[in-house]
């Protein structure tokens, strides 16, 4: 039987390996202690560590191909689904989810959860593709 991690590991690599540097405009002014869902290999992160001060990263992935590689940029990278694992500790600054809350079967609940973990006055940033970010379905 396929996996939900199967069918990420079918990817190919450059496919995790995307650094987002669009969220530039949406950083809050801390960005000491950050979680990132869908890290994949740690490409964000690593071009975040560039900007600013970033003290404990911890990175959420499916793949654990990706997962791997993120260790090289993470304080520590869980491997799985966030919506069935034990989430870190919270104190984070910052909450990344940039093309993954539309892929959750309960993303709400997953948000919730997220809220629980973030520093008063921190800051989540989420994306989800839209029609003008994706191509048309129909022709």
């Amino acid at each position: 039987m396929t996996t939900e991690s199967d069918l990420y590991d079918q990817k190919s690599d450059d496919y995790f390996g995307y650094e987002r540097p669009e969220i530039a405009s949406l950083l809050p002014e801390a960005t000491n202690r950050v979680l990132e869902l869908g890290c994949g290999s740690g490409a964000t992160l690593r071009w975040l560590r560039a900007q600013r001060p970033v003290e404990y990263a911890v990175g959420i992935e499916m793949s654990p191909e990706a997962s791997r590689r993120a260790t090289s940029v993470f304080d520590l990278v869980l491997t799985g689904n966030v919506e069935t694992m034990e989430l870190p500790g919270g104190g984070f600054d910052l909450i990344l989810a940039l093309d993954v809350l539309e892929h959750l079967v309960d993303p709400w609940t997953v948000v919730r959860r997220l809220h629980a973990l973030l520093n008063p006055g921190a800051s989540s940033s989420c994306r989800c593709p839209t029609s003008a970010t994706t191509r048309s379905l129909f022709r």
